[in-house]
This record gives structure tokens, C-alpha cells and sequence, in this order.
């Protein structure tokens, strides 16, 4: 039997509020080409069941622990075949010619490694023209944000972006493969991370892999959104980062560290040393102060040393230079 074009990988926890959406949006996709895979992390809701009862020609794989979201996705992406892999977070809801939009874009870019559509806010009260997600930017002091995040969508062209939102990415397979952590047993995310940044990493690894990465214009999805965003001014961050609970803004910050120490060339880092250390110190002295975690300090001793030993796999066989780096910086 053929292979289906296209793997879709679905991660759920506790999704029962947002995966009836997300799975009818799936099933009324105008390409047909596709299968799914759904990986629930131990959910303690109906979700499972839903799933079961509602979709049977989906494979259902309930997971006996929860093992966090990158572990989930580098077993999905191991037990499939397609050509193009499309990861789904489980409070998105597709337009019907979403998933068809990116696979006739990734026919015609051979170098595209990754793409997304233009992703938007969905609230209680229905859809709306409020931008989720136009891809990834970096700024200056390393920090990674969703290109115009929150602000009023009017349209615009196809376009290439440093990397795409985990939350519906569609991936070459043949570039997972090139990135893959092989000295971790051949993981695409890095199951360090558990969750949160991991596409930010995965971002990086494939633009030093040559990778090219794009938002296609004709493509549409809507993003629930359930955790608080930290992008924008000085005090969106902190109001986002009080409404989160300390074990994700640690997350954040700790997965933000190692991605910075995986990818990031250290010429660079020196030179834009002021920006840095300005968005750096602040958080630095928050989570020493705020969300001291001593038991975590043997953990990230443990993880910094993995990170350094995977920077090295990565900038071994790197095609992007230091310049081309920078030239992805934004202010």
C-alpha cells in the first residue's frame, strides 16, 4: 500500500474542551492525502474516550505517563512514514484548505524545511482577526517572539520567516532526519526541553541545516491559545509572566537558556551584549528571587552539559554562518 503524503501528529492533555474542533476542522480537509496519529500524554478527562468513540480510523496511542510534549512528538514523527510531517497542538482549528495550501507550497520549495500558515485568535466568543502567530522573529538580545502577535491581521504575502509556531507546522521530513539528535538516540525535539520553545530550537537547527522556513499567505488556522503570551512591550512580558505558574515560566526560561547554548554563535552574542544582558539580567534576577527552585540546580547542570554536547553535533556540520545569522535579528 502507498504511503500517505502527509503524517498528522497530534499531542493531547486533558484536550477535551478543544479537540471535537481541532478533529472535525482535520476531517473536513480538502486534501485528503494525509493520516493521523494521536498521542494522548495520560489525559485524566473524556479526551481518549472522544477519540475512540468518535474518530476509530485515527491511531490512538495513550501514552502510560506523561512524558511531555517533545517526547510525544519524536515518537509520532518515529512511527510514521509521510513525506511531510504536520504537528497539531490540540486547541488549533483548521480552514478547510489550510493543510492543501502548505503541501502545494512544499511540492514547489525544495529547500522549504518548514511552513505554517497565517495562524489567528480564537476566543468563547468565536474567530477573529487578532494575529496568533506570523512565524517566528528574533530580536536582537536572542529572544524569539511570534511575528505581530496581537495585533489586527490585514493580509499580506507569502514570505520567508526565520521559523514557524509549533502549533501547526508542517515539516519536511528529509529535513527532520538532517537534524535529528543523534548522540540522543535520533530525537527531532529535543525531549530536554519536555515543553514550551521546543519549535524555537527546532527553528534554529534547521536554518543551521540550511533549512528555509515560510508563512503561506493562503493558508488559515485559529490558535485557542490556552497559555499567556510574553511577547511585546516590557510590560505585556511581565503581566504574561505573572499569569503563568512558576513550573512553566521556569520552563520557559530554562528551555530559552539552552536553546541559546545549543544554537546561538558566540561571536554574536558578544556583539549584541548590551540588548542581551538587558532582556537577560531582569529575568535572571526574577526566577532567583521569585521562583527560587533549588532542586531543579543539579537538573540544569545536567541538561547545560547535554546542551553543549549537542552544540557541538549541530555547529559541526552547520551551513549558516555567523552573518546569516545576524542578518535574522531584529530590534
Amino acid at each position: 500500500m502507498n504511503q500517505p503524503r502527509v503524517s498528522i501528529i497530534i499531542v493531547t492533555y486533558n484536550a477535551e474542551r478543544y479537540i471535537r474542533d481541532l478533529l472535525k476542522s482535520v476531517a473536513e480537509q480538502k486534501f485528503s492525502d494525509f493520516a493521523v496519529m494521536i498521542i494522548d500524554n495520560q489525559s485524566s478527562d473524556q479526551t481518549a474516550s472522544f477519540i475512540s468513540e468518535n474518530y476509530p480510523h485515527y491511531a490512538l496511542v495513550k501514552r502510560p505517563r506523561n512524558e511531555g510534549f517533545s517526547q510525544a512528538y519524536n515518537l509520532g514523527i518515529s512511527w510514521t512514514k509521510g513525506e511531510y510531517v504536520l504537528c497539531l497542538n490540540q486547541d488549533i482549528v483548521l480552514e478547510k484548505d489550510f493543510l492543501g495550501e502548505l503541501v502545494n507550497f512544499m511540492d514547489q520549495k525544495a529547500e522549504a524545511a518548514a511552513v505554517s500558515g497565517v495562524l489567528l485568535k480564537i476566543k468563547v466568543d468565536g474567530k477573529n482577526n487578532i494575529v496568533d502567530s506570523l512565524g517566528l522573529e528574533m530580536k536582537k538580545s536572542g529572544r524569539v517572539i511570534d511575528r505581530h502577535e496581537g495585533e489586527e491581521y490585514e493580509g499580506g504575502q507569502t514570505e520567508e520567516v526565520f521559523g514557524v509556531s509549533g502549533a501547526a507546522p508542517l515539516y519536511r521530513r528529509s529535513f527532520l532526519e538532517k537534524v535529528k539528535h543523534q548522540s540522543s538516540g535520533g530525537e527531532y525535539f529535543d525531549r530536554d526541553f519536555y515543553m514550551y520553545k521546543e519549535d524555537i530550537d527546532l527553528a534554529w537547527r534547521l536554518r543551521h541545516a540550511g533549512g528555509r522556513a515560510y508563512i503561506v499567505s493562503t493558508a488559515r488556522a485559529y490558535h485557542w491559545r490556552s497559555t499567556a503570551k510574553s511577547g511585546g512591550t516590557m510590560f505585556n512580558q511581565w503581566r504574561a509572566h505573572a499569569k503563568r505558574s512558576q513550573f512553566i515560566n521556569y520552563l520557559s526560561y530554562r528551555n530559552h537558556i539552552l536553546t541559546l547554548v545549543k544554537n546561538a554563535y558566540w561571536s554574536n552574542l558578544f556583539r549584541y551584549l548590551v540588548p542581551l544582558l538587558w532582556y537577560e539580567l531582569p529575568k535572571l534576577v526574577v526566577h532567583l528571587l521569585w521562583h527560587r527552585r533549588p532542586n531543579n540546580l543539579p537538573r540544569v547542570g545536567t541538561l547545560l552539559s547535554g546542551a553543549r554536547r549537542k552544540r557541538q553535533e549541530i555547529l559541526t556540520t552547520s551551513e549558516l554562518s555567523p552573518l546569516e545569522a545576524r542578518q535574522w535579528r531584529k530590534d
